[in-house]
């Protein structure tokens, strides 16, 4: 039998934001860690930010309504350590977790037309110099709508607070909580096997914390992306998107495949200019990692 959540905490008050109960079983029956409870702090932060950003327009009308709401998630970018080929196992830096670069993304529904330009600044009350916008993509062939991408100086993580975006002339308000990198990061680890005739066939993927102890991927991403590089960056090579099912989210279009643990080449891949692999993937927030890995 399974006792209902009102008889365990007994009643309770709203006090601010805060929900007392007359009986916290937190710490007594239930035990958590500070590191726990700072990691829910975040996530509460992160979804409080979300359900202020419906209607980022001001116009006093929710924006899911027109199919113009926004999104905004961290990304992170890691130079992980040496990808494996064949028999050769990969290698993770001993420094790879204290080299992560932060950039901020917002995505905007069907709605939108893709802007052509962007900025932003703030927090409020504590404004960065600078925010640069280094990246505008639309969602679709015919310009509807987007993603863009905003970075400060340094590749730090943004602060907390209320920034103002603008769009081709158009202003809009977004509450931003950054989710620190650490919750959800996972080495998605490649090795490549190769033929005879030194070709790619088919590349397996470890999902590991630093230490390589092993984790089980469905617990932090959705989905993963691999990219193979030559030594000008350009990317030869795109797998689809590889996932639990096989199916893509939200019905997009985009190629998607399934399985997690490996990927089959429908033909060998001539990897003679491979000079890095970018493992891309989505956590269960919806928040973008890239995980590079090199010769």
């Amino acid at each position: 039998m399974v006792t209902p959540l009102r008889l365990i905490l007994s009643t309770l008050t709203l006090a601010g934001t805060n929900v007392i109960p007359t009986h916290d079983p937190f710490g007594h029956e239930i035990i958590i860690t500070d590191a726990e409870i700072n990691g829910f702090k975040e996530l509460d932060g992160y979804f409080e930010s979300i359900a202020k950003n419906i209607d980022a327009d001001n116009d006093g009308a929710l924006d899911v309504l027109s199919n113009k709401q926004m999104y905004i998630i961290s990304s992170f970018a890691i130079r992980a350590g040496t990808y494996g080929v064949d028999s050769k196992p990969a290698v993770i830096n001993d420094s790879a977790i204290n080299t992560i670069n932060y950039s901020s993304w917002i995505n905007g529904d069907m709605g939108f037309t893709t802007p052509s330009k962007g900025s932003m600044s703030g927090p409020e009350g504590d404004p960065y110099d600078s925010i640069r916008c280094g990246y505008i993509q639309s969602f679709d062939n015919n310009g509807h709508g987007f993603t863009i991408g905003f970075i400060i100086g340094n590749n730090a993580p943004f602060k907390k607070g209320i920034y103002d975006m603008t769009l081709d002339d158009k202003k809009y308000t977004l509450s931003f909580s950054n989710i620190d990198a650490k919750y959800n990061l996972v080495f998605v680890t490649p090795t490549l096997h190769t033929n005879s005739d030194g070709k790619l066939t088919s590349i397996s993927l470890t999902y590991q914390h630093s230490d390589y102890t092993t984790v089980n991927p469905e617990n932090i991403l959705i989905d993963v992306m691999i990219q193979l590089n030559d030594s000008v960056n350009y990317q030869f090579y795109n797998s689809p998107w590889i996932n639990r099912t096989g199916g893509c989210l939200g019905g997009t279009t985009f190629n998607c495949v399934e399985g997690l643990s490996s990927l089959t080449m429908n033909t060998p891949v001539d990897i003679s200019t491979l000079k890095h692999i970018d493992i891309v993937y989505h956590d269960i927030l919806g928040n973008l990692y890239f995980i590079q890995w090199r010769r």
